[in-house]
């Protein structure tokens, strides 16, 4: 079995080191402000690199793992790094009764950022897993939203009429909006040949704070209109020309590894309508969130 999406995260220098600081720090402040020794929880632990990088700053672990390759991987990973790594192969919304911890990590932001069960994942691990007051890395993100023109994704994302002739695809099929998808893609080198072209200016739509439990049912959050210097991403400058139409919406999200913590930002994107941007950092992974 092949997991290229971890081969991906495991050659991210700058993606790791994020992570390494922020665990270490987040073990450092347990520590220093605990007489208990710090205890982690991974969840999506994929090959385990988080909840090893989380043992090697003194901290005890138990990674959560719901594909067995990926559990049976981690384990062999810490054998061989001769670090203490309890390796638990199930989903962690199967877990209760345990002893609570005071830090989790976890790596459950896909491109699209809740493709992963992020939010129930998070719920039960704040009710069940995580004691009052625990650390989380990471332990926040932003959702940047954008809507571009470009021909590019319309067209990549519809069916052309001379296209429809030749498949004797009905008219019916072919004007068909589909239902709702993203295309994962890197959005700097459509920038870059122009075939990105922002209508507004960037929008914050959703804020996740990590360290409480997410608010359940139907939210509604305002968005917040920002100046692109702000956004940290986007599509450049918007054009004078109102006539161009909305063909996709440019999506990415900014997370913080560890508030306080100094260069623990990623980045990544995902999208909706006829594309997605994606910013340069970032990661995603397989089974229940796929760390590493």
């Amino acid at each position: 079995m092949r997991f290229h999406g971890h081969r991906d995260m495991l050659h991210d220098t700058d993606r790791n080191e994020a992570y390494a600081r922020a665990i270490a720090e987040a073990v450092r402040r347990i520590r220093n402000s605990s007489d208990s020794e710090p205890y982690a929880v991974d969840i999506g632990a994929g090959s385990g690199l988080l909840g090893l990088i989380a043992a090697r700053a003194g901290a005890a672990v138990t990674a959560f793992e719901v594909v067995p390759a990926l559990a049976r991987l981690a384990e062999r990973v810490a054998a061989d790094n001769a670090l203490p790594l309890e390796v638990i192969n199930a989903h962690s919304t199967e877990a209760s009764g345990r002893r609570r911890a005071s830090l989790m990590t976890h790596e459950l932001l896909d491109s699209g950022l809740l493709g992963e069960g992020l939010l129930p994942a998070l719920r039960h691990a704040w009710h069940e897993l995580l004691e009052d007051g625990a650390l989380s890395v990471p332990s926040s993100i932003s959702l940047f939203v954008q809507p571009v023109h470009s021909t590019f994704l319309r067209d990549a994302a519809h069916l052309s009429g001379a296209a429809a002739s030749v498949l004797g695809v009905p008219a019916a099929v072919g004007a068909c909006a589909g239902g709702p998808q993203f295309f994962e893609l890197r959005a700097s080198a459509l920038i870059r040949e122009e075939e990105l072209v922002p209508l507004s200016g960037p929008v914050r739509a959703v804020d996740i704070d990590m360290t409480r439990p997410p608010a359940s049912g139907v939210q509604h959050p305002p968005p917040q209109p920002l100046p692109q210097a702000k956004a940290g991403g986007g599509a450049g400058q918007t054009p004078s020309d109102d006539r161009l139409r909305a063909d996709a919406l440019l999506t990415w999200w900014e997370c913080t590894m560890l508030e306080g913590e100094g260069g623990g930002d990623g980045g990544e994107g995902g999208g909706e309508g006829g594309g997605e941007g994606r910013g340069e950092g970032g990661g995603e992974g397989g089974g229940e969130g796929g760390g590493g």
